[in-house]
């Protein structure tokens, strides 16, 4: 049987029919249906939500973090990257370890990202100016992919102690709630 293929990922050899940014649609068509029912000016929510996205620890939870570039024994002079935090976005790589650097895909998709922002804010807020620096958008984009790499050895355990520590404590169960008893009313 033949499997049709939408989307290929050279980098981590997946196939996939899912478009890489359907997590970002998705979020952008819940973000407008929330606000089409507030009374919060679209451009105060937007501003929100773009910074959120210029956000490295938001990038971090939502790509991952890869540890490398580790050296190939495989092949000389090839490197790779293994995953050390998964990412929370469905449309993340699925593999655990890649030839490609992780760095061009989170720049490219946090760039990608931005442009529809960007595009979002033009039609909603035209004389507005954008939040951030339209002509250093791409720059932006190329230093927050950075951030889903760190470099093996304690960095890298730095970087897991500092995420661990990010992470909600789970709240203790309420006691049950006092009752009478049948026999105390």
């Amino acid at each position: 049987s033949h499997r049709r293929v939408d989307y290929y990922h050279p980098g981590m050899r997946e196939e996939r029919r899912q478009h890489p940014l359907f997590s970002y649609f998705a979020e952008v068509l819940a973000f407008l249906r929330v606000h089409a029912r507030t009374d919060v000016p679209i451009t105060e929510a937007m501003t929100a939500q773009i910074f959120r996205e210029a956000s490295p620890q938001v990038l971090r939870e939502r790509l991952g973090v890869w540890e490398g570039p580790h050296e190939d024994p495989d092949l000389p002079g090839g490197v790779y990257f293994t995953l050390i935090v998964v990412g929370t976005d469905p449309c993340c790589a699925d593999g655990s370890s890649r030839h490609d650097d992780p760095r061009a895909e989170a720049s490219a998709n946090v760039a990608a990202r931005l442009a529809g922002w960007q595009y979002i804010w033009d039609g909603f807020a035209p004389g507005e100016p954008f939040p951030l620096l339209v002509g250093r958008l791409a720059a932006l984009a190329a230093q927050l992919g950075e951030v889903v790499v760190v470099a093996p050895g304690p960095a890298a355990e730095d970087l897991l102690e500092l995420m661990a520590s990010r992470i909600p404590k789970p709240k203790p169960a309420k006691p049950a709630s006092p009752r009478l008893t049948e026999a105390e009313k």
